[in-house]
């Protein structure tokens, strides 16, 4: 059974997901048996990303009261309904659409431990970070200060850092139990702000960096 497994990400990814369940309620022929779209987003409170995976929920619901013909026929799966044999991490997956790889509810400055590194300004690592980072600024608009649970506000400089823990999380290992040979990725998102800008190219670059075989020689688009 042949799987196409779609990543969006940030706001527009999920803007052309919702658009994908669109098309799937429609009858769209994917050739392919089912479809896994995968969201990821640092920002909680997207209004994108909850109305497309509500979109996907109730495409949910109605295709399992569905009796045949053109409409709601393509198999749309989360993630975490995929089995694979010795996969034991499926209890550390979340159990929504939404791919969950950092703990994003803390400033940019708490997740690289900025204030670890020697006492004031004494350490020129720290000295450096924050030369980098730009805490001279106004506070409220200094990257070190940024939340990152409202996303990389255009930031992939930040973003691409946080995105490269990705291949460490529980999902990535996951998904790599259960993809298989001749499954397809399709990365989708916006490469002009910040998680998508971030996120794409290390996306890309960790499939094809693979140890297996079967991800960094599949199709990706």
């Amino acid at each position: 059974m042949s799987k196409i497994f779609i990543f969006g990400i940030g706001g527009t990814g999920a803007r052309v997901l919702k658009s994908l369940a669109f098309l799937s309620a429609a009858g769209v022929d994917f050739k392919s048996d089912t479809l896994i779209p995968i969201f990821i987003d640092t920002d909680a409170s997207n209004g994108d990303t909850i109305r497309a995976m509500s979109a996907f929920d109730l495409y949910e619901s109605i295709r399992t009261e569905r009796t045949g013909g053109e409409f709601f026929k393509t198999n749309i799966q989360k993630l975490s309904s995929l089995q694979s044999a010795g996969n034991t991490l499926v209890g550390n997956i979340d159990k929504s659409y939404l791919l969950k790889f950092s703990q994003s509810n803390k400033t940019f400055g708490d997740y690289i431990k900025i204030n670890t590194l020697g006492v004031a300004n004494d350490d020129p690592n720290k000295a450096l970070l924050e030369t980098l980072y730009n805490k001279s600024e106004k506070p409220s608009l200094a990257e070190l200060n940024l939340n990152m649970n409202v996303g990389f506000k255009g930031n992939p400089n930040i973003g691409a850092l946080v995105f490269n823990e990705f291949k460490q999380s529980d999902s990535y290992k996951f998904f790599e139990g259960v993809f298989n040979q001749g499954d397809k990725i399709i990365v989708v998102g916006s490469v002009f702000g910040g998680t998508g800008a971030s996120g794409i190219p290390v996306l890309v670059n960790t499939f094809r960096a693979s140890n297996l075989p079967k991800i960094s020689n599949a199709k990706i688009a």
